[in-house]
Parts: structure tokens; sequence; C-alpha cells
């Protein structure tokens, strides 16, 4: 139960992280102009990536606040396999990010 927590609370600050982020740089730069928004428009990677956005934000939400609401797809793998899990979803989220910014 410990190291649930631990994973929990490594998420939440994730979380923050990722609000805080977020925040920054649109109050940074303000809303992109209009040539940037048509070029995302008409992008079919940042269609699918702004209809998954939402539902993950809160699953997410969901999971840090009550876990057991999520349950449904827990998978059970050991300590060692889920921080090796984590960390390679980082890589991955980097690399979909990298390539969506193309």
């Amino acid at each position: 139960m410990q190291s649930e927590l631990i994973y929990r609370l490594l998420l939440l600050a994730l979380f923050i992280g990722f609000v805080a982020y977020r925040g920054y740089f649109q109050r940074k730069f303000g809303r992109p102009d209009e040539g940037t928004v048509k070029q995302r428009e008409e992008n079919p990677a940042e269609k699918i990536a702004n209809l998954l956005s939402l539902p993950a934000l809160i699953a997410t939400l969901l999971y840090i606040i009550y876990p057991a609401w999520m349950s449904w797809a827990s998978l059970p793998l050991p300590a060692c396999l889920r921080t090796a899990v984590f960390s390679g979803s980082k890589a991955v989220v980097e690399v979909i990010r990298r390539m969506i910014a193309e």
C-alpha cells in the first residue's frame, strides 16, 4: 500500500508540474496567431490528441483522488516493472510531442 501512495504522490507532482508548465507558456505567449491555428486544425494527429486529452486528464485526476474508481484499468505489475513503464511512458510522450511539433 505504501508503494501505491508513492506512485499517487509522484503522479500528483507530475500533474501539478504539467499544469504549471502549460500555464506559464500560455501566459507568456498568449493565444496563437491565425496561421498556427489553421495548421493545427489540419493535422490529424493534433485532432486525435485533442480528443484524448480531456478524458486522460479526468482519468488522471480520478486516480489521484480515489484510485478505486480506476481499478478497472489496473494491471498487477511488480514495483520495478511499474517504475520502468512509468519512465518509458515519459520517453514515448516526448517522442510523440516532438512528432506533433514538426
